[in-house]
């Protein structure tokens, strides 16, 4: 029995060592990818990044990143009545770096594992940056809520973890959607209106398809 338990806690200690190195890796490829990205950018793109000029580049830096969570059409469709949002949710290989300039998020620098390298792919991301800088200073959790996005309801959501109530918010509904995050959506709820974002758009993407045959 020792042995067994002997052997369980070093495969423990020896998966937490890799994803030790992993987010060291991960952020390391963010501060490289930072630096590339602000020193490549034409002017006119600084803006797009959620800079102005140069000398907010310099003053650039990263905060705390999120990993994104996936929910697929199948989760959606399978979950129940009292299931957990851990159920709906599904990890990616991908964190959200957020662009700090005095404290408050500008952008997102995104690290995705490509190729079982981790890398630097993409910068930008203005409206969710404003939708989460507005979300972490209403809320004050002491943890980073859990960060989602369905693509097929093209909507980005948001999990506080540590709640009596399982739950799971939209985040975005569109660009530059101005709403208050003091209070959440229970699971139940969102997972019914998600439903019908999905069939919505799918229907309409139907339509324009069709209409253009």
């Amino acid at each position: 029995m020792k042995k067994f338990l002997l052997v369980i806690l070093m495969l423990c200690m020896g998966w937490m060592v890799a994803e030790e190195h992993d987010m060291v890796m991960v952020t390391q490829a963010a501060q490289d990818g930072l630096e590339r990205f602000l020193a490549l950018a034409e002017p006119m793109m600084l803006e797009q990044m959620g800079v102005k000029d140069r000398a907010e580049v310099r003053a650039a830096s990263l905060g705390k990143p999120f990993q994104m969570h996936v929910i697929t059409p199948q989760a959606l469709d399978s979950y129940c009545e009292g299931n957990s949002v851990d159920s709906l949710l599904k990890a990616m290989d991908s964190y959200y770096f957020p662009v700090l300039l005095q404290g408050e998020i500008k952008s997102f620098l995104v690290v995705a594992l490509m190729e079982e390298k981790w890398e630097a792919v993409s910068f930008g991301y203005l409206p969710l940056a404003q939708e989460v800088n507005r979300l972490l200073l209403q809320r004050q959790d002491r943890e980073h809520p859990c960060l989602a996005v369905m693509f097929q309801a093209r909507a980005y959501l948001y999990s506080v973890r540590g709640e009596r109530m399982e739950n799971l918010s939209p985040l975005i509904y569109g660009v530059g959607v101005d709403k208050s995050y003091r209070e959440l959506q229970s699971l139940g709820s969102t997972v019914k209106i998600l439903k019908k974002m999905v069939k919505d758009y799918a229907e309409e993407d139907m339509q324009y398809s069709q209409k253009n045959q």
